[in-house]
């Protein structure tokens, strides 16, 4: 007669809290890094150490402690915690996504993938569309737009500020 083998009980999984819940005044940092896997607490020791990594704008140092509304940047790319992505729907969620602040203008098809235990569940195809907004932006599409008239209006700003200059640094 065969044995039955016993059935192991599996943990509960617990809810996930936020860290700073549970200790208000955070974790080490080294700690919340790795957990984020973004390397091994001993090399991310190494990294605190030689300066590379930055807390709210200032050099971290071993034993800082850091909470979910703390800005965190390694080697000077921001890092995205956990807690950053808003679930409101089990279906919708939004996450941010930081770029170079060189990012050429323009528009871009990106893959995306949502992924469930370690397996893709979804994949999706959106377009992006990069932009930059300002005086920086208004000038590079006037001077490709209106050519003759950029150049007309930079040559006379040009002799303007000649014949000021001249004037105000007379002898």
């Amino acid at each position: 007669m065969k044995k039955r083998k016993e059935q192991v009980e599996r943990p509960v999984e617990k809810p996930r809290v936020k860290y700073d819940e549970v200790k208000p005044d955070g974790e080490k940092l080294q700690k919340v890094l790795a957990r984020l896997g973004l390397g091994s607490r001993r090399k991310l020791e190494e990294s605190i150490q030689a300066g590379e990594i930055r807390v709210n704008g200032k050099v971290a140092k071993l034993g800082d402690r850091v909470v979910t509304a703390d800005k965190i940047k390694i080697k000077g790319h921001p890092v995205v915690l956990d807690d950053k992505i808003e679930k409101k729907n089990p279906a919708f969620f939004k996450i941010p996504v930081y770029l170079p602040y060189n990012s050429p203008v323009g528009k871009y098809e990106i893959m995306m993938e949502v992924f469930n235990a370690g397996k893709v569940v979804q994949k999706k195809k959106k377009n992006l569309t990069v932009l930059k907004p300002g005086f920086n932006s208004f000038v590079y599409s006037f001077a490709h737009n209106f050519s003759f008239l950029y150049g007309l209006l930079c040559a006379i700003v040009a002799i303007a500020l000649g014949l000021t200059a001249g004037y105000v640094f007379r002898r």
